[in-house]
């Protein structure tokens, strides 16, 4: 069944005396039967769900992803199947701050059939342009009318700007909207934006961890601190991102974060003086890390050679950011002269030596002295 010029918010079709209503927050292009009497559902070309006789079989875009509730009908049985009516809720986001990460998590939303309206300081990237996505000349424009409102931005200084700054989100929040902090701000500027908030608006911490290529595949593990209601209220959102953790209160996940990060950074560094260690050896780099291959930051050597077989691959997380986020690590309570001062020593070494925008693997290329770089 073809939906014509375009079919908005929901549609009840009947095939094999199933009756399934679909809502989505986006428009529907067409709704076709299949050859085992189920429907898929189209949404600009993408097949967005297949539900066969009552029973729900993911697609592309909705796989596990959003929330949907089963009830029983009364239209009896088919094929030993209960028919059933199937709902599917899509959200209503603005997402502030579309970096490296920020874009790629958009389009994944977007790929969840999410509507989607977006604000960047310098202007939405080229990657975002001729999506569904709308564009907002400021945040507080942005977030009008959002039911989720996600802030993905470099660090706590920027996130209070954007919201309580000039034009400032804040300004345009719904009384129903749940504002979602994603980026590395630690629990302490958490807890400052929490005070400044107008006591009644619901405010969760998520940061993840991840790169870009798990953003863009829906694979991040999104670390969430918060009410159980404030976190379930977001959680479609949040699943089409990834895996959802509650961690507990605000400000859990932004500490958990701190920690990742902590063992992230450090082992690029203890990964990357290993291999400087060879080279004042004389051992063959290569050799060495199918030996490293076998130790605590093994996990590693893949990404290190991807970057070193293609150094001109897009930055997942930059060295700038890494040292960034140690600096965050040190302030929050992180042993004065341990292991993470001297990564963090390193990491902004690094940076200043003119290596902040590229990618953390190229740390080892740093301190070997510029080798495979």
């Amino acid at each position: 069944m073809d939906g014509g010029p375009l079919l908005h918010q929901a549609c009840d079709i009947l095939i094999c005396d199933i009756v399934v209503s679909i809502h989505l927050g986006a428009p529907i292009r067409s709704v076709n039967p299949t050859p085992n009497g189920g429907i898929d559902v189209h949404r600009s070309g993408t097949v967005h769900a297949s539900i066969v006789h009552g029973s729900t079989r993911w697609g592309n875009a909705l796989r596990r992803r959003s929330t949907y509730d089963l009830t029983d009908t009364q239209a009896g049985q088919v094929d030993q199947f209960t028919c059933r009516q199937v709902r599917l809720v899509m959200s209503r986001i603005a997402l502030l701050g579309l970096g490296r990460m920020g874009s790629q998590m958009a389009l994944r939303l977007l790929d969840e059939g999410h509507q989607l309206t977006l604000w960047n300081r310098s202007g939405v990237p080229d990657v975002l342009r001729g999506t569904d996505a709308t564009a907002a000349p400021t945040p507080s424009e942005a977030v009008r009318g959002a039911e989720i409102v996600i802030t993905m931005l470099t660090d706590g200084a920027a996130v209070s700007d954007v919201l309580f700054g000039s034009n400032g989100a804040v300004n345009g929040l719904s009384p129903e909207a749940v504002l979602v902090d994603m980026s590395t701000i630690g629990p302490a500027a958490v807890a400052e934006l929490r005070a400044r908030l107008a006591p009644q608006l619901r405010f969760i911490d998520a940061p993840v961890q991840g790169s870009t290529p798990k953003a863009r595949a829906g694979e991040l593990v999104i670390l969430a601190g918060g009410a159980p209601v404030d976190v379930d209220h977001c959680r479609p959102a949040l699943e089409s991102l990834g895996k959802l953790r509650h961690l507990g209160a605000l400000g859990a996940g932004a500490a958990a974060k701190l920690v990742v990060n902590l063992a992230l950074g450090s082992s690029f560094v203890v990964l990357g003086e290993a291999l400087r260690l060879s080279d004042r050896l004389d051992l063959d780099a290569e050799m060495m890390l199918d030996v490293l291959t076998g130790t605590a930051v093994g996990s590693l050597v893949p990404r290190l050679r991807a970057r070193l077989s293609n150094p001109d691959a897009p930055t997942q997380f930059s060295v700038g950011l890494a040292a960034k986020d140690l600096r965050l690590v040190g302030a929050t309570g992180a042993l004065d002269d341990g292991a993470v001062a001297g990564a963090e020593r390193m990491l902004t070494a690094a940076a200043d030596a003119g290596y902040g925008e590229m990618d953390i693997t190229v740390l080892p290329a740093f301190l070997r002295g510029g080798k495979d770089h």
